[in-house]
């Protein structure tokens, strides 16, 4: 008898609801919740990202590095067949899945860290740039090596030597942490000011999925032009 008051009683919602509410309400805070879980969620996310677009980024890379067209990189790395094209396409696997593996899982778990540390009486905005920049700069220097090693692999060149595994440290360290820093600080106004979607808790996933987004082309373009 107590068991069937207790839910009218108590207005508990269906396990689900209570799932996606709560997972809903720690991601309108892209560095909040349980420090380990977010660096799991965002070390897959990130090793499905990398799956995914290595083929683009590596032809972003020849094209830099080149002064090629893609049209021109596309024909320079097929020019053996297809097979060969795909396997220069996705020469750098390991290393990128790695890389951007553990780079997005240090980034989201030391922020939450990072950001639960810091004084509550700061803005909340400079408490979302501090963390994010702290983040950034701690997977950056964690693993520039196998960021190196990715690099030279999807230009076809030798693997590093030690002494050449922190070249260019520095600009990617800058880019990384202002880059961070920005991104966590416009993404998570977007979520605070953006009004909530009607039509229950699911659709909040698309407002994440669209406030991170917006922050990202925000943030990514005009660092893009600087470094050019």
């Amino acid at each position: 008898m107590r068991r069937a008051l207790a839910a009218p009683l108590g207005h508990r919602l269906p396990s689900g609801s209570r799932r996606i509410n709560r997972t809903v309400s720690s991601s309108s805070d892209a560095l909040s919740g349980d420090p380990t879980r977010a660096a799991v969620a965002s070390s897959v996310a990130g090793m499905v990202q990398a799956s995914l677009l290595l083929p683009m980024n590596t032809v972003q890379t020849q094209m830099q590095t080149r002064g090629m067209s893609s049209r021109d990189v596309v024909r320079l790395l097929f020019r053996n067949g297809p097979i060969s094209g795909l396997t220069n396409l996705y020469r750098a696997i390991a290393p990128t899945v790695g890389m951007l593996g553990a780079r997005q899982g240090l980034k989201f778990g030391a922020g939450a860290v990072f950001k639960a540390r810091l004084p509550p009486s700061w803005p909340e905005y400079a408490r979302d740039a501090c963390a994010g920049g702290l983040s950034a700069l701690t997977s950056t220097t964690l693993l520039f090596p196998i960021d190196t090693l990715k690099t030279r692999w999807q230009m076809n060149m030798t693997s590093p030597r030690l002494d050449q595994m922190y070249q260019g440290f520095r600009p990617a360290a800058s880019y990384s942490a202002f880059g961070m820093a920005l991104w966590v600080m416009m993404r998570n106004a977007l979520e605070r000011n953006l009004p909530e979607p009607i039509g229950g808790s699911a659709l909040a996933y698309w407002k994440h999925f669209l406030c991170g987004g917006l922050a990202g082309v925000a943030v990514q373009v005009p660092l893009r032009w600087g470094q050019g």
